[in-house]
């Protein structure tokens, strides 16, 4: 079940709180390769203190006996730290078991809902080496808790135990993962979907999951086993490609009405040794599948690089629609994943289709994604991840991720990171109305957009995320219905009435989120209706980027970087011209930046990232007094081609006021300051401006004629 969130997300992360040995408010005591963070599941909130809690797998304890295995019930505070928690194992918390040595008890944990209709909520859990029937068949314990984190009772599914009919082999590994999948059957019970990741069904180990429709006492009523050979499953499968190494509920993607699932299978070899894969299964109401959609290095829309034993898919959650397109998406940990050291780990936010296929993505590792750590060598951050819904109250979902070789304490003892993700608010109006109440972490004008959902304008998005740190982005999902659209060319045009708020918070503006952008800025500020002395946008806070727009039309700068800024970053952007890029509508001028603003990036090597500043009155950028500038990739004062005129009617850059140590061009991402009314470069007083590769008075293509008019 998604939580409700006001908030999307592009899967950054904006904070952590570490959980272990050490930190983190954990009062038991870990033991050496106990690998507490194997299982991590959002159980929803147990004790009804209004925060959400989880259960954390320790699959190596050895309470009561070695490797038995135990799952802790954390009870969270807002900012991810543990206010109290309960184990459970062989010897505490209520279980009866009995649990064996080797049984690995904890290997997965699940939250089901209040299977048995008590009003409390009910866990499941994977003893994945259990020898109910057999050696290491598997089992999965459902649990029944008190409020407190205790058993109150249990039931397990074995090869003997539970209803389960199978039949399992020896060595399957059932339990190895299991979820809760939702009702599929549509009897007002949840059901479960089981790993037997070493389900020999094909081939060795090619592996199998098996969707259970319970009862509410957490018996079988039915089955319905998928793998290489029944089920109907269609993929090609290989021996030890371990089908069912990770499983997941992930609502009904295809809106039929019937819950969806997804497996990994982490020994799939697409593009290499043991990089993984991903299944998204479409089913049918009892439980086979009626569609499929493999998500590895080689196909489904997934553009990360992928090495050798990354293995993707050991392990997936469903962490609820965070980009808020009404979509589900899913969390994967390609745990082997080596960035920043050896098997570090990492975890990818995978933005779904409707059709299971990969829209975007995001990476959050040692290297990327905004994770602070540190990560070590060995940590195998991402061998567990959880949706666990908006815990601090921000109108986010956060996740919980598992690095369960962590050596915080000892050697191999684990960790969970709660992460805190970035916010983002999009545009989906061109009108210009203020935000209702800026700082609850709602773009809302109070209005409707054109299909009649809540406004959210840039001006309101603006305030919003001026008035809440939380917000770190605004992005645009603009319908073709809305007043400002026009086909051609294709964009969308937002006039405001008056000067725009000044950015005083650090937020990216990102144009080319707006579905229909291709390669063009389609989302257009148009100052022409906003009166005298008005500039486009007014940068003041530190970091902030603008990409992919169109601005054109403002009587003063179409961006300033103010004095108190640093760390901008403009690219992308069509600034005195029309979204095609070819029609001048310029502004008073490009870009300024101010008097001790600095650093700042203008454009980049990328043609994604290039500016093209044109047709504005005076300067196409203007640099007064600012320091440490990196101005490269530009189009100045030609057309979107870069090889016809479009004049700034003063200069192309002008470098004024003793402004020092700027780059203005370099090898492979020089400037075109061509057709411009007067100079294409000026440069007053200063040192250590390094000006290189730029064509002056030429096209992009070097040959073409376009002259400055000095």
């Amino acid at each position: 079940m998604d939580l409700p969130i006001t908030v999307a997300s592009d899967g950054t992360v904006a904070a952590e709180q570490k959980i272990s040995d050490t930190v983190g408010g954990l009062t038991a005591v870990l033991d050496d390769s106990d690998g507490f963070g194997n299982a991590t599941a959002s159980i929803g909130d147990l004790d009804g203190d209004g925060i959400v809690d989880i259960a954390v797998g320790a699959y190596a304890d050895g309470d009561g006996g070695a490797n038995r295995g135990a799952v802790y019930v954390l009870f969270l505070n807002a900012d991810g730290t543990v206010k109290a928690e309960q184990k459970i194992s062989s010897t505490t918390g209520g279980l009866t078991g009995p649990l064996d040595d080797s049984d690995y008890f904890g290997r997965s944990v699940a939250g089901i809902g209040d299977l048995d209709g008590d009003g409390i909520i009910d866990i499941a859990v994977g003893a994945y080496l259990d020898d109910g029937g057999g050696t290491d068949r598997g089992a999965v314990y459902v649990l029944f808790l008190n409020t407190d984190g205790t058993v109150r009772a249990e039931q397990r599914i074995s090869s003997n135990a539970g209803g389960l009919t199978g039949p399992l082999g020896d060595n399957d590994g059932f339990g190895q993962s299991v979820a809760g999948v939702g009702d599929v059957d549509g009897d007002g019970i949840v059901d479960i979907a089981v790993g037997a990741y070493q389900d020999d069904d094909g081939g060795s180990n090619r592996g199998a999951v098996y969707v259970l429709f319970l009862n509410a006492d957490g018996t079988v009523k039915a089955e319905q086993k998928i793998s290489d050979t029944t089920g109907g499953l269609t993929g090609t499968f290989d021996n030890s490609d371990y089908i069912g190494t990770s499983v997941a509920g992930v609502g009904d993607l295809d809106s039929d009405g019937i819950a969806d699932i997804a497996f990994g299978a982490f020994g799939d070899d697409d593009g290499g040794t043991n990089r993984g894969a991903i299944y998204v299964l479409f089913l049918n109401a009892g439980g086979t599948v009626k569609a499929e959609q493999k998500i590895s290095d080689t196909t489904g829309g997934l553009t990360g690089t992928f090495d050798n034993f990354d293995y993707i898919g050991y392990s997936m959650a469903r962490v609820g629609d965070l980009d808020s397109d009404g979509i589900a998406d899913i969390a994967v940990g390609p745990f082997g994943d080596d960035d920043g050291g050896t098997s570090r780990g990492a975890v990818y936010v995978l933005f779904l289709n409707a059709d299971g296929t990969v829209r975007a993505e995001q990476k959050i590792s040692s290297l990327s994604g905004g994770l602070t750590g540190p990560l070590d060598d060995n940590d195998y951050f991402g061998r567990s991840v959880a949706g666990i819904g908006d815990l601090d109250g921000d109108g986010r979902i956060d996740l919980a991720v598992g690095a369960y070789f962590d050596d915080d304490g000892g050697t191999d003892r684990g960790a969970v990171y709660v992460l805190d993700l970035t916010g983002i608010v999009h545009v989906n109006s061109t009108g210009d109305s203020s935000d209702a109440t800026p700082g609850d972490n709602m773009c809302d004008s109070g209005g409707t957009n054109s299909e009649g959902d809540p406004e959210c304008t840039l001006r309101a998005a603006i305030e919003e995320a001026n008035a809440s740190a939380d917000i770190t982005g605004i992005n645009f999902d603009i319908p073709t219905s809305d007043p400002g659209y026009s086909a051609g060319p294709v964009s969308w045009t937002t006039q405001p009435s008056s000067v725009l708020p000044s950015i005083t918070q650090t937020v990216t503006i990102d144009g080319s989120s707006q579905p229909g952008w291709v390669s063009t800025p389609v989302v257009e500020i148009d100052g022409s209706l906003a009166g005298a002395g008005v500039w486009g946008l007014d940068l003041v806070a530190d970091n902030v980027t603008i990409r992919g727009l169109t601005i054109n039309g403002f009587t003063e700068d179409g961006i300033q970087v103010d004095s108190a800024s640093s760390g901008a970053t403009i690219v992308g952007n069509h600034i005195g011209l029309d979204p095609s890029g070819l029609i001048d509508l310029g502004n008073a001028r490009g870009i300024e930046l101010q008097s001790g603003s600095g650093p700042t990036t203008v454009g980049g090597a990328a043609a994604a990232d290039r500016n093209v500043i044109s047709g504005n009155a005076g300067d196409g950028i203007i640099v007064w007094g600012s320091d440490a500038n990196t101005i490269i990739g530009n189009y100045i004062g030609t057309d979107a081609t870069g090889n016809a005129p479009i004049p700034n009617d003063a200069d192309g850059i002008s470098l004024l006021s003793s402004s020092s140590n700027n780059i203005i061009g370099e090898a492979g991402a020089g400037n075109v300051l061509s057709g411009n009314g007067d100079d294409g470069f000026e440069m007053g007083p200063g040192g250590g401006n390094i000006v290189h590769a730029n064509h002056v008075g030429l096209g992009v293509d070097g040959t073409t004629v376009v002259a400055n008019g000095r």
